[in-house]
């Protein structure tokens, strides 16, 4: 019997969201939204990030580009819009010997 059979799943069937009152969410830091699997600043998507970099096979730096453009008005502000530079910039040295 799968525990995991009732959680809502992506494309791949793997778990998206825990409900609330289980287990593994039960144990999460007091003021903590949303679960590891699903937080909050991703899962306001029609398409969480996640599973539009996994279906269309995003290279690690480009998914992080991504990654941290899609949240950084619902995290961190300005320090996740310097990360996304930082992955720009090494994506313009090391493939295009630019920048």
């Amino acid at each position: 019997m799968d525990p995991m059979r009732d959680y809502p799943k992506d494309f791949a069937g793997r778990v998206t969201a825990i409900p609330k009152g289980d287990h593994a969410a039960s144990t999460a830091p007091a003021g903590v939204e949303g679960t590891p699997v699903s937080p909050p600043h991703y899962s306001r998507w029609k398409i969480q990030p996640i599973e539009f970099l996994m279906a269309n096979q995003i290279g690690f730096a480009e998914a992080n580009v991504i990654k941290y453009v899609c949240r950084h008005d619902a995290k961190n502000g300005a320090e996740d819009l310097l990360k996304a530079r930082r992955y720009i910039d090494y994506i313009l040295k090391h493939r295009y010997n630019a920048g």
